[in-house]
């Protein structure tokens, strides 16, 4: 599948999931296409996050997500790496 990750200023993280899509659709009509918007024209439908949390002390500026296979560790899920105000890196894990 895919992950998505973003982190705002005031330090909130947010993690997507998505299934793993096909590269090429069935055809041009397909409901298997990766936009959101629909085809008629109305607006694009809302995904939720899979998880939201907040660091106090991060940056908003700085986070790298880290898989499973180069920590060694699949239990803890995604590791996140990310900048903190006073130059440290904190590791979170969801």
């Amino acid at each position: 599948g895919e992950i998505t990750a973003a982190i705002r200023l005031d330090g909130l993280v947010s993690i997507w999931k998505r299934a793993e899509q096909s590269l090429y659709p069935d055809d041009e009509g397909s409901s298997t296409s990766t936009n959101t918007s629909t085809s008629n024209g109305s607006a694009p439908r809302k995904v939720k996050a899979h998880a939201q949390f907040s660091i106090s002390n991060a940056t908003g500026t700085t986070m790298m997500l880290l898989p499973p296979q180069s920590t060694g560790y699949s239990k803890h899920g995604i590791i996140l790496m990310v900048g903190n105000l006073d130059g440290s890196i904190s590791f979170h894990c969801t």
